[in-house]
């Protein structure tokens, strides 16, 4: 697949040449000096978060050859104690910190200059990375030794009193990069004389077959001695993957591009004819196949997760959110979901964040475990279980995972919202969630008769029966459990504590059987049947008495938390009463 990915890149770069890397790119925050032939700063910038945005010609100059100049990783350093992070002489990177560590002594700095004079001192003679050195070095020439004896006398002669010199250095953390002018064929060129050796994993991988070397890329991909299981044991080269250095320089580019993006908050990736790019909450506009790539920064590029997508759309069949609770919006925020028709992908998945998740959801599809932090232990094992699944639906299309996964894990987060509820919000909040879960199942399920609407449907029979002078019965299960957890709202709403604990209700919610079911209701009812006013006993008695009198086969779940999250009909207004 990444073979793939990285012809329609090498199509892209190709047409736009290097500034299809060079317009992204970001620099890192601290102070760059162009330092000329007479050693004169001839131009200076000093780069923060602010102004990014602000890429005039002085920007865009520093940024051509700070890309040209940096290290492939820190094991690749040319100086051994890594206090240098620049490629070649005509660069010297340093964090100012350093500076003042004592960790910057000349015997570093000629050291590090050494390397471009004697480079066997840093690949070894007979080594193979001396013999790519080599091979570069018949093609280009030497480097320029005068230039390279220059530019370390400047150093040495400034560095150490660079912030008197230039008062606009702050010697903070960041990084102090120093360029000697030169023209940028020559920094390419010194470049890619340190890349080349570099480049691969370990050159002691490296092949030559028809006269190109092939080797091990260093991108996601790591082989030494502690980590012997990902040789094959069983082949001639037990290196996994072999590429030729055209690729390996490709596949850098590549892996810059995709660097640029990450610094500037692009995760999602998708490839296809051509390369799209979009924020981590963010997935593909308009039709798309091809392949998704999840990316996350770190000491380098890392690709957290990489599959095909077939026919993702932003456009999905209607998704009805039912109107079967009325809920009480005063003083209480909203997302006001209920009626609503959702078309697009993007809409649902951010209702299903918001409203079911405590919008703790998008920003968790790929942390890492011990970094996922809502509070709500409940809510973090559900996110842990289900993230994958979510992200397989939003990002990529794919709704299998998601499908037999949802009805179980939504009913346990309505159940927790309930057993945690303290105020008016978190009651509209499960409100809320319930809805969402039965136009989400409906959606997933193909659509069709919303069950939903069939409960509030039978909601309605039930006030009619409950209102009635005579005795009535109930008649289906669905019924049943609508009554039962209206009779839990009521008796909890006749609690005096000051703060209601809706924990109370839980050994109902989560009754697997009716004879608990009915137990836990006359525990209720003794604990409380002393409040119930007379007005309300009609209605109460009516209510009681049919469930006391119904055996069902199953317990319907959602229709008893329906009935829980329902205004009470036993508190319901009729038309005399309002008179």
């Amino acid at each position: 697949m990444l073979k793939d990915c990285l012809e329609v890149f090498k199509k892209q770069y190709e047409a736009k040449g290097e500034g299809y890397i060079l317009d992204d790119y970001v620099l890192l925050e601290g102070n760059y000096l162009l330092i000329d032939a007479n050693g004169t700063c001839k131009a200076s910038l000093l780069v923060v978060d602010k102004n990014q945005e602000d890429r005039d010609e002085t920007y865009q100059l520093f940024s051509r050859m700070d890309y040209l100049s940096r290290l492939t990783d820190m094991n690749k350093a040319l100086d051994r104690k890594k206090v240098i992070h620049s490629n070649n002489y005509l660069s010297f990177f340093i964090k100012k910190d350093n500076l003042t560590s004592g960790k910057l002594t000349d015997e570093v700095i000629d050291c590090y200059y050494k390397v471009f004079l004697e480079p066997a001192s840093k690949y070894g003679k007979g080594s193979k990375a001396m013999e790519i050195y080599n091979q570069y070095t018949k093609e280009y020439g030497e480097p320029d030794g005068a230039a390279i004896e220059r530019n370390k006398a400047w150093i040495k002669a400034h560095i150490g009193q660079i912030a008197v010199e230039y008062p606009e250095i702050k010697l903070d953390k960041n990084y102090l990069k120093i360029f000697f002018e030169a023209d940028i064929r020559q920094f390419e060129i010194e470049s890619e004389r340190y890349y080349l050796p570099n480049i691969y994993n370990a050159t002691e991988y490296n092949v030559t077959i028809n006269g190109q070397v092939f080797g091990m890329h260093n991108n996601n991909l790591g082989l030494n001695s502690k980590k012997p299981y990902l040789k094959h044991r069983t082949r001639k080269n037990s290196t996994p993957y072999l590429i030729s250095t055209e690729e390996v320089m490709l596949q850098k580019k590549f892996f810059d591009f995709l660097m640029n993006k990450v610094n500037q908050g692009f995760l999602n990736i998708y490839i296809g004819e051509e390369i799209d790019c979009f924020l981590a909450d963010k997935s593909m506009e308009g039709s798309f196949s091809g392949y998704f790539l999840r990316l996350q920064k770190g000491k380098e590029v890392e690709i957290q997760d990489f599959d095909t997508v077939v026919h993702l759309s932003d456009k999905i069949e209607p998704c009805y959110i039912p109107e079967s609770i009325e809920i009480d919006y005063t003083n209480v925020k909203s997302e006001l979901i209920k009626g609503r028709v959702i078309t697009k992908l993007e809409d649902l998945s951010q209702l299903i964040n918001n409203i079911l998740f405590n919008k703790c959801l998008s920003n968790n599809y790929y942390q890492d475990e011990s970094k996922v932090k809502p509070n709500d232990a409940v809510l973090k094992r559900s996110i842990l279980e289900s993230r994958e699944a979510f992200a397989a639906w939003f990002y990529k299309g794919n709704e299998m995972m998601i499908k037999p996964l949802f009805p179980s894990l939504s009913m346990r987060i309505i159940k927790n919202t309930i057993f945690n509820e303290s105020c008016p919000q978190d009651r509209v909040k499960a409100q809320e969630q319930w809805m969402l879960r039965q136009g989400v199942i409906n959606y997933l399920n193909g659509g069709g008769i919303q069950v939903a609407d069939q409960m509030k449907d039978k909601l309605e029979r039930i006030e009619k029966k409950i209102n009635q002078d005579v005795q009535q019965s109930i008649d289906e299960d669905i019924e049943y459990a609508i009554a039962v957890g209206q009779l839990a709202n009521y008796l909890l709403s006749l609690s005096k504590a000051k703060a209601r604990k809706h924990a109370l209700v839980n050994p109902i919610l989560n009754a697997k059987t009716d004879e608990k079911l009915k137990e836990e209701i006359r525990k209720f009812y003794k604990r409380y049947n002393y409040a119930i006013e007379e007005r309300m006993s009609k209605r109460f008695d009516n209510l009681y008495a049919m469930v006391a009198a119904y055996m069902p086969q199953v317990i319907n779940e959602d229709a008893l938390i329906y009935g829980y999250l329902t205004n009470s009909l036993i508190y319901k207004k009729g038309e005399k009463e309002d008179e």
